[in-house]
């Protein structure tokens, strides 16, 4: 059912100018879902474009994929450290070179901060899990079961877990391959993977539902009650509870969900600011663990104190517009996101007191011989606070329309 949804191209929500996106009273200017980056079914993908790496190829036996902190002669030779993370384990690596159109269209994204690694899902050109490693230039790719709705990755950047109809694949990161595909009963909305050997899963409808608490290494369910429907969540640095935001009700709500030693979710509860600031119906969490970011732009706090978790915290700066993405980097002393209002730039805030800092342009589409404006979909800060990756797509009828691309910190506010 959300599929048919997804693939039908839920408009992402636009407002115009103000300061925050208190009411729905936007309008669709795109295809596609904000939250998960789902293209329409009807958008082709030639599978037979490959992602060229050009001059200057790592010659190093195995494949590398972690920071080099050498330059690249454009000989064939690094001449750096070579301070990476053996992926001898990939059975079919293949390149990975930043601003070439990716041979995949996306549904769902996220960072594996661990490695500093882009791993998404697709279902065009088929049902897959990818792993994008920018800085070894190299990727995997995982053929999944069935289509997916949504990706997670472990804080560890050792597993992935995908969702389907019904199911929950577990990847091995390292060896790009599938450990198990467990059953799950609902239809998923989101997922967590906890860290812990449990991931879990947000219903798509229902609306009161239960979450859903899956022991990876042996299919065991458990669930709870407490949230609704279309709940995005993320799991809080500290690995003892799960945030979700909820968009069913007018202005959305705020949830947290404390998690066990055992894995299990303990009690789920509101925020006390209930009702007072528009969510949006998704957030992002602080590098630090100190505030969640909501897609309104307001900021809360996370904490252990029962008065003073999910209050209010601020706003970004100057802020129009819903957030379709958001990053941190304490390490640059940034806050990046992307605002429906403007899809073409990064926006730049301080870290400490969200003072706007300006924009940067996103890259354009190229394929080499044409050039195309691209859309911001997915942003995320490099863990040594030296630029964000991109991915992009580009409006323009291609068959390949989505890039990885970056920004390097000297060109960001």
């Amino acid at each position: 059912m959300l599929l048919a949804l997804l693939l039908a191209g839920c408009g992402r929500l636009a407002c115009g100018p103000g300061t925050f996106e208190d009411d729905l009273l936007c309008t669709p200017v795109d295809t596609g879902d904000t939250d998960t980056g789902v293209t329409n079914s009807d958008d082709t993908v030639d599978t037979d474009s490959s992602v060229d790496t050009g001059a200057g190829t790592d010659t190093d036996s195995g494949t590398d994929t972690g920071t080099d902190t050498g330059t690249d002669t454009g000989a064939g030779t690094d001449t750096g450290a070579d301070t990476d993370t053996d992926t001898a384990n990939w059975a079919d690596p293949f390149s990975v070179h930043v601003g070439d159109p990716l041979p995949f269209l996306v549904v769902d994204a996220e960072y594996d901060y661990a490695h500093d690694r882009v791993v998404a899902v697709s279902i065009a050109p088929a049902d897959r899990l990818w792993i994008l490693d920018p800085v070894g230039g190299v990727g995997a790719s995982v053929d999944l079961p069935l289509d997916p709705l949504a990706v997670s990755v472990s804080p560890d950047g050792e597993q992935a877990v995908a969702v389907h109809d019904g199911w929950i694949t577990v990847i091995d990161l390292d060896t790009a391959s599938i450990v198990e595909t467990w059953g799950v009963s609902c239809v998923p909305f989101d997922v967590v993977h906890g860290g812990n050997g449990f991931a879990y899963v947000l219903p798509a409808s229902e609306q009161w539902v239960d979450i859903h608490t899956v022991n990876l290494a042996t299919g065991a369910e458990s669930t709870i009650h407490g949230t609704r429907e279309g709940t995005r969540a993320k799991l809080h640095p500290s690995g003892n509870r799960v945030y979700g935001a909820s968009s069913t009700t007018s202005r959305g709500d705020l949830e947290r969900y404390s998690l066990s030693s055992t894995g299990t979710i303990t009690s789920v509860r509101d925020w006390l600011d209930m009702g007072d600031y528009s969510i949006g119906g998704d957030l992002w969490i602080g590098q630090l663990g100190d505030r969640i970011f909501s897609k309104t732009g307001r900021a809360f706090r996370a904490t252990d104190d029962f008065n003073t978790d999910m209050t209010y915290a601020g706003a970004l700066e100057d802020w129009s517009g819903s957030v379709v993405w958001l990053d941190t980097s304490a390490t640059a002393g940034r806050v990046y996101a992307i605002s429906s209002y403007d899809e073409r730039s990064i926006v730049a805030f301080t870290y400490d007191f969200l003072v706007n800092l300006g924009e940067a342009p996103v890259p354009p589409w190229s394929d080499g011989l044409a050039t195309l404006p691209a859309d911001a979909w997915f942003v995320f800060a490099r863990r040594d606070g030296s630029g964000v990756y991109l991915l992009t797509k580009t409006t323009s009828p291609v068959a390949s329309p989505w890039s990885l691309s970056n920004i390097d910190a000297a060109l960001l506010p």
